[in-house]
């Protein structure tokens, strides 16, 4: 097994799948969003690669008994967190550069993550604990960055 080769044709349906919901989006949060998404698109050249973030629900396909199907509704939602998790990083790390536009935007993509993982993940899944508490720890991180290692 390769680990990206052998998932090429399956991340291509991801990515055009995220493409096919973010156009949806209220312009021109629709325009801001498929840009965003191509500087992250692994098969853009010179985007940034987050593999992990892709690949992960294939790489556990056998072991959790998932379907292709599941594994491209997972690897999309966690493409839109991922997405989320970046606007959230640019607006703290560059405040006077970054456009409020991508709150929105950010909030669009929080959402369309929820509406992913709530099917694979009813409300009182153990997932939705470890999912808080990443958060919190994530919360803390970021904002005892300067003082804190």
């Amino acid at each position: 097994m390769n680990w990206f080769h052998d998932y090429e044709d399956e991340l291509r349906l991801v990515f055009q799948g995220c493409s096919q919901i973010i156009s949806q989006f209220p312009e021109p949060l629709n325009f801001q969003g498929l840009s965003y998404l191509s500087h992250f698109n692994v098969f853009e050249t010179g985007s940034h690669k987050n593999y992990i973030c892709y690949l992960l629900p294939y790489w556990l396909q056998e072991s959790c008994r998932l379907t292709p199907g599941d594994c491209r509704q997972m690897s999309k939602g966690n493409v839109f967190l991922m997405l989320y998790f970046f606007i959230q990083d640019d607006l703290m790390d560059k405040p006077i550069t970054s456009s409020p536009s991508k709150l929105p935007l950010a909030n669009l993509l929080y959402v369309e993550f929820l509406n992913i993982y709530r099917f694979f993940f009813p409300g009182q899944s153990s997932f939705w604990t470890y999912f808080n508490r990443y958060i919190m720890e994530w919360a803390d991180s970021v904002s005892n960055e300067s003082t804190q290692d």
